[in-house]
């Protein structure tokens, strides 16, 4: 015999069970093995499935405290408005007479009227 046939005919020993030995696990073995794994992928799926409702069902019934509405700002009391009268440019000086003044006319036609105060602290 040809040492290449030998050589086939030990691989066809080793891929095909000629000696009769189970090589495998046998049919109740396998229908075994599906009804555990189908059993384990349930109970993750149940275990799944009660995690969300318990999480779900607290964000329903929690509630944070109760916080109090934002206080509204209120405006304090307006002072008593004193009476608003208008004064042409000479009542403004006579009432204005003990105080260094000015009224400078721009080449614009506007008016500034300039006061000079005294500061009651020395300058350095």
């Amino acid at each position: 015999m040809n040492s290449k046939k030998r050589n086939l005919q030990a691989l066809e020993q080793d891929l095909l069970n000629t000696s009769g030995e189970p090589c495998g696990p046998d049919r109740a073995d396998v229908l075994t093995m599906v009804r555990d794994e189908r059993r384990r992928r349930g109970r993750r799926g149940t275990a799944l499935f009660t995690a969300a409702l318990i999480v779900m069902s607290a964000s329903l019934l929690w509630r944070p405290e109760d916080t109090p509405p934002p206080l509204v700002a209120t405006a304090p009391p307006k002072p008593a408005s004193s009476p608003i009268r208008e004064l042409n440019d000479d009542q403004l000086l006579a009432f204005l007479q003990d105080t260094p003044t000015a009224l400078v006319e721009w080449p614009n036609g506007d008016r500034t009227l300039l006061v000079i105060g005294t500061s009651s602290s020395p300058n350095p």
